[in-house]
């Protein structure tokens, strides 16, 4: 099985235009260990990790700023881990990103920047279907903001009902 799972990151690796790999399950299954050895194996020197678990106060500070600025922020990572980073050779690391909310964020941007980003996570299926929720609410609500300040003004009222948002006819 875990030849199998090297295999996909060695295919993400090598594509040619590579999304953010996301890696999630259950604790203590060799998620970190499996990437962390094959992104060291395949990058050399352009492997980095944040671990969001151990480091969360020193790494949270390099998402400041636009999420969606990406090159910026691989800037950012090369000047705390003190390295020189590329997009043709970085294999980029980030261990329990739903940690941070700015990280889970930005690797929607990744997709399509050439930076090589792979992210691993315990509970990065409750993240990722928490903030699918989320967006499925305020696209029923309308997402215009008049609509989702009524809607989080009757919510936070302790109304829990929609009837408030149909048309009276």
């Amino acid at each position: 099985m875990r030849r199998g799972f090297e295999q996909t990151i060695e295919a993400w690796w090598q594509s040619q235009d590579p999304r953010p790999l996301l890696i999630g399950g259950a604790r203590r299954t060799g998620k970190t260990y499996t990437a962390e050895e094959v992104g060291r194996r395949l990058a050399g020197n352009g492997f980095v990790k944040l671990d969001f678990q151990t480091d969360l106060d020193l790494i949270a500070p390099l998402f400041d700023g636009p999420t969606s600025d990406v090159d910026a922020i691989m800037s950012r990572v090369a000047d705390y881990k003190r390295v020189r980073l590329s997009k043709e050779t970085a294999f980029v690391l980030f261990d329990e990103v739903q940690l941070c909310e700015r990280a889970l964020n930005s690797l929607r941007f990744f997709s399509g920047s050439g930076w090589r980003i792979c992210g691993t996570g315990s509970q990065l299926g409750v993240a990722t279907r928490r903030r699918c929720g989320l967006f499925r609410l305020y696209q029923v609500v309308g997402g215009m903001p008049a609509a989702v300040a009524v809607y989080v003004a009757h919510w936070q009222k302790g109304n829990r009902t929609s009837h408030y948002l149909l048309p009276k006819v």
